[in-house]
């Protein structure tokens, strides 16, 4: 969104991040390090830089009050941490 904000088409930008999301997934599959960020900000079609590539690929921009909500949740809900997992989901 944030490349169809400075004008991009939306369209055109899903394809340049689905072209190189495919070319950093054979990378990642012959063992090679994720270089999706570099590729993005390296094509003239995409209108980020690396750093605010990388700002938008940061978690914590995207997980809202989770942190907080879980931690509300175990304080009222505690749960040993010699609990196995199933007993937990169950």
């Amino acid at each position: 969104m944030a490349g169809v904000s400075r004008g991009g088409d939306r369209q055109a930008l899903h394809e340049v991040i689905r072209k190189h999301s495919l070319a950093a997934k054979e990378r990642l599959a012959c063992g090679e390090g994720n270089d999706l960020s570099e590729r993005l900000a390296g094509d003239p079609a995409f209108p980020l830089s690396l750093e605010e590539i990388q700002q938008e690929l940061d978690p914590k921009r995207h997980i809202g009050r989770s942190v907080e909500q879980t931690e509300r949740f175990l304080e009222k809900h505690p749960v040993p941490a010699s609990t196995p997992l199933q007993e937990i989901l169950v």
